[in-house]
């Protein structure tokens, strides 16, 4: 179970900070003509190759490279609780963007 946001929770206003300037700067490319010359399928292949390139490079310049096996795998297994956050923004009448 996810615990519900608290916006006076440090972490949690960060994380969302985060969220939602990634989420302004995709918008952004949306709206650019090389994304709209691409096909649907090209397009969210952009979106996620970028996002998670990003991400790895990100948490890549936080740690020392003997963590990088460590940090991956708390990537990937953190999916799940992603997809659990955004159902239940989604669900309650937020926007995801």
């Amino acid at each position: 179970m996810v615990d519900p946001f608290n916006a006076a929770d440090p972490f949690d206003a960060t994380a969302e900070r985060i969220r939602t300037m990634l989420c302004e700067a995709v918008i952004a490319v949306i709206n650019t003509a090389d994304y709209s010359r691409l096909s649907p399928e090209k397009q969210i292949e952009a979106v996620i190759c970028g996002i998670t390139t990003g991400l790895l490079s990100i948490a890549f310049a936080c740690i020392e490279p003997a963590g990088r096996d460590d940090i991956t795998a708390f990537i990937k297994s953190y999916i799940d609780q992603a997809r659990i956050q955004v159902e239940g923004i989604q669900f309650a009448g937020g926007s995801t963007q």
